[in-house]
């Protein structure tokens, strides 16, 4: 073998190491633009979803911030409220979590946040379907309902919606009627008593356990 031939062969080789250096690093420069977007791209995922959460919480916390709390007797704290209303808010992983069942298990109404189950102390008044207890809307209640011996067991009050059922001294009760400015107050209710005006005032006043059943829904 010549001379010019091993130094043929030496030079091809040298080429051909050379071409293999320069691929292998145009391989690597045009994958380093993909590992770092990728980098990229799952750093401001986690951002984002960190904004996310934090704007979350913030709704929270303005719900919570407009509630009107009236009474210390009601039996349910600011963090029970809390979980419901987060639960409420919208997630983008589980959007079916936002949509608002077909009967709603609680209300806000009239400033006040009230749910089904919810329990606390109250007061009970009695009256009649007379005009003695009941002025010119004598024998009918305000919404509607008409008052004789056969007419359901019915309460009125301003706090609770009609057609909210509570129950307490072991019978439940509809709202169907409003009474006066004394029965806005949370707890406060009027019983109306079939037998007459002598058995409204018979029955008195009196302190209850009230429990509320159930609740028409949506917030009023």
């Amino acid at each position: 073998m010549n001379q010019n031939h091993i130094r043929f062969r030496a030079l091809a080789l040298l080429c051909c190491s050379l071409g293999l250096l320069v691929v292998t690093a145009v391989f690597r420069r045009a994958n380093a633009p993909v590992e770092r977007d990728i980098a990229t791209i799952q750093a401001d995922m986690t951002e984002a979803w960190s904004s996310y959460e934090a704007e979350r919480e913030a709704r929270c916390a303005e719900q919570l911030r407009q509630l009107t709390w009236p009474t210390q007797d009601l039996a349910i704290s600011r963090e029970t409220a809390q979980d419901v209303i987060w639960q409420a808010q919208p997630s983008p992983t589980t959007p079916e979590a936002a949509r608002c069942p077909a009967e709603p298990r609680s209300v806000l109404f009239g400033g006040n946040m009230l749910y089904e189950g919810q329990e606390f102390e109250g007061e009970i008044t009695h009256y009649c379907a007379e005009a003695c207890c009941n002025g010119k809307w004598a024998g009918v209640t305000a919404d509607g309902t008409v008052l004789d011996e056969d007419t359901e067991p019915v309460v009125g009050c301003q706090w609770l919606p009609f057609d909210a059922v509570v129950e307490f001294n072991g019978k439940q009760h509809r709202v169907a009627d409003t009474g006066g400015k004394e029965f806005e107050t949370v707890g406060r209710l009027d019983v109306y008593v079939p037998e007459g005006h002598q058995s409204a005032l018979d029955a008195g006043r009196q302190k209850v356990a009230i429990t509320i059943i159930r609740l028409p829904g949506g917030v009023v």
